[in-house]
């Protein structure tokens, strides 16, 4: 992957994403978020978002809605195959 790749995945040229991993909280405390708040923290208008799972198994439905209630524009979603969530 040559360096203008790495900026379109992660928004971040490789000095900035060095500088941001060692700047990283890496405490051992509680870094869990409820859905609302992971959803709202780090997904953004224009996101790929990856949904797991397989077919109608362990699928995350419930992050979905989440999202559709929040009312993004322009995610792109992406599952390993069809299934509830699309």
């Amino acid at each position: 992957m040559d360096t203008q790749d790495a900026f379109v995945w992660t928004r971040l040229d490789p000095k900035q994403a060095r500088q941001k991993v060692s700047q990283k909280d890496k405490s051992k405390r509680d870094k869990r978020f409820d859905l609302k708040t992971a959803v709202n923290t780090f997904v953004h208008d224009g996101d790929t978002v990856a949904i797991g799972g397989f077919m109608d198994i362990r699928q995350p439905v419930v992050t979905s809605h989440e999202m559709m209630r929040h009312g993004f524009q322009d995610l792109t979603l992406c599952f390993q195959s069809g299934g509830d969530d699309g």
